[in-house]
């Protein structure tokens, strides 16, 4: 990370590296503001990383995909039956995986008091029971517009 942080194009980085669901490092370089002003970054330090996953979960599905584990055309409710069957998205037997990673489900966003706490840590089934409570696309199908909950429902 230092090397990073030396190249100029990067103010700051955290990081963590996890081993079968435990940590076995972590570390940090740089600055929290820009010109080394804010002091350096905890290696403790959270936050929300947001849209940057999108692409990334979109990778592993193709994948996965490739290696014929998951269709483009399986839905929701197959991949993800506790979606299904605690009733957190509408429609889950209709959109599908090709629908998640084009952004294109229709499952409206969370974002909300419901999930704003910088301090928590949320589910994703959290997520999507916060996501129920906001009006979706006014369409009996998958939506073209696309919400941040779409890529990542559970």
């Amino acid at each position: 990370m230092e090397d990073l942080v030396k190249t100029g194009h990067v103010v700051g980085a955290i990081g963590a590296v996890y081993v079968d669901g435990r940590l076995v490092g972590k570390g940090s370089a740089g600055s929290r503001l820009l010109d080394g002003k804010g002091g350096a970054i905890p290696s403790t330090t959270r936050y929300r990383i947001g849209s940057q996953t999108k692409t990334m979960t979109a990778t592993v599905v193709l994948q996965l995909v490739n290696e014929g584990r998951l269709s483009l055309d399986d839905k929701l409710s197959k991949v993800l039956p506790e979606v299904a069957d605690k009733d957190l998205v509408e429609r889950a037997d209709e959109i599908t995986v090709r629908n998640l990673i084009q952004l294109t489900s229709g499952i409206p966003d969370y974002i909300g008091p419901d999930a704003s706490d910088l301090t928590r840590d949320y589910r994703p089934t959290d997520l999507l029971a916060a996501s129920r409570k906001h009006p979706g696309p006014p369409r009996s199908g998958p939506s073209t517009t696309p919400t941040s909950t779409t890529s990542c429902p559970g």
